[in-house]
């Protein structure tokens, strides 16, 4: 893998070379096809390529799911393959480690009569080892592919992508390489958009010093509270409405940044970690802390304007909730959030968020007129920020022609 681009690799063994012209047309035939397929599993079936192998591969929550494109039938290197599997340390087969493997074969040489019960004895062998495989045959010359042992393929996008497998069978090797290489451009773009830029540390920074800045407040009235019994810094700036209506409107920000108990505390800051290591990419600086605190101030503001003037609140929950609503808007609305979803792993993270919004209503000492207002106003905010960096990227590409 190079610096900024993902270089796909197809884990194909090349066949000796044989005389008959015919033969070796089709052979080089089936290698294109397997490079198309290669790069309809990264860009339609979000595989990406391994930093060590080079084999394609994916997680699924906790799980790894590696992918070999083979277009050699020769049985004896399957052997040794599956044989290296089985003989591997059990560190090496860990139960959630799971590899497909797809032979493209050519049904119409004799070499390969018997080939799926050959297949089938390898499979059942990898169980009895207790290794995780899943064996794919594609048909080249009918288009079409079946799973060993039956069933239908484990990996859904996997199983779109092989069920238009007949399609590019029918196509010609150069319309075939032009939908590969185009398909490997868009794949290498997205990937690079969610790439870690090193060279871009604003958001990370903007993240540390909002956690800086909670956790020291936090700390510093700690521990007036052990010394003197009181805490002046909660007492300064706590939302309290019926202060805040007095004048004291600073109140509405600089109760974002206090917290009741260690407790109240970790849990914003652990999840304003987890959610913004996830737009890292998206967004300066400078965006991340105006969304923190707009976001922070609307949910003051709905405290102020819909609960009781005896009220008091405090805590980042709104603002977090905020950062929460501009990923969701990323995962499931922003540019290739589809992408984004699958890459990300981000399952866990999205569900701790609904949770919180859905568990705030089962209690009563929550604030959730700050966590829902917050959560839509990030959401609104990411979207207007969308529309923006859309319009001036159309302006750029104008004034580029």
């Amino acid at each position: 893998m190079s610096k900024d681009r993902a270089k796909i690799n197809v884990a194909v063994d090349t066949l000796d070379v044989d005389n008959v012209v015919t033969e070796q047309n089709n052979k080089d035939n089936i290698q294109n096809f397997a490079e198309w397929l290669a790069a309809s599993a990264a860009h339609d079936a979000f595989y990406l390529p391994h930093p060590q192998s080079g084999l394609l591969y994916k997680r699924n929550m906790s799980a790894i799911q590696f992918l070999c494109i083979m277009t050699q039938t020769g049985r004896e290197m399957i052997h040794i393959m599956m044989e290296n599997l089985r003989n591997a340390p059990a560190d090496h087969n860990i139960g959630n480690a799971f590899r497909t493997f797809v032979f493209i074969v050519d049904f119409s040489l004799s070499e390969n009569d018997g080939f799926a019960d050959f297949l089938s004895q390898e499979l059942e062998a990898n169980m009895m080892a207790r290794v995780l495989t899943e064996f794919i045959v594609v048909d080249f010359n009918k288009g079409t592919y079946f799973k060993i042992s039956g069933g239908k393929v484990n990996d859904k996008h996997l199983r779109k992508v092989l069920e238009s497998a007949h399609e590019a069978v029918n196509m010609t090797e150069d319309t075939r390489s032009s939908q590969a290489s185009h398909k490997i451009k868009s794949f290498n773009k997205n990937f690079a958009e969610m790439k870690i830029k090193k060279e871009n540390k604003g958001l990370l920074f903007a993240v540390l010093a909002i956690v800086l800045i909670n956790v020291t407040v936090f700390v510093i009235d700690y521990i007036f509270m052990t010394r003197k019994g009181e805490m002046p810094i909660e007492a300064f700036g706590i939302q309290y409405n019926r202060l805040v209506w007095e004048g004291e409107w600073w109140r509405l920000i600089t109760s974002n940044f206090l917290h009741s108990d260690v407790s109240h505390l970790s849990g914003n800051m652990i999840m304003l970690l987890l959610i913004s290591r996830l737009l890292r990419n998206f967004y300066s600086g400078f965006q991340y802390c105006v969304i923190y605190l707009i976001t922070g101030i609307v949910g003051s503001l709905s405290t102020l304007f819909f609960m009781e003037e005896e009220v008091l609140s405090l805590g980042a929950s709104g603002a977090v909730m905020g950062i929460g609503g501009v990923l969701i808007f990323r995962m499931f609305f922003g540019h290739n959030a589809h992408f984004l979803r699958r890459i990300s792993n981000c399952l866990t993270i999205i569900v701790m968020i609904v949770y919180n919004l859905a568990f705030g209503l089962t209690q009563t000492d929550i604030n959730n007129w700050a966590h829902f207002s917050g959560f839509i106003t990030g959401f609104l905010l990411a979207c207007l920020i969308h529309v923006y960096q859309k319009k001036k990227e159309k302006n750029n590409n104008k004034n580029l022609a």
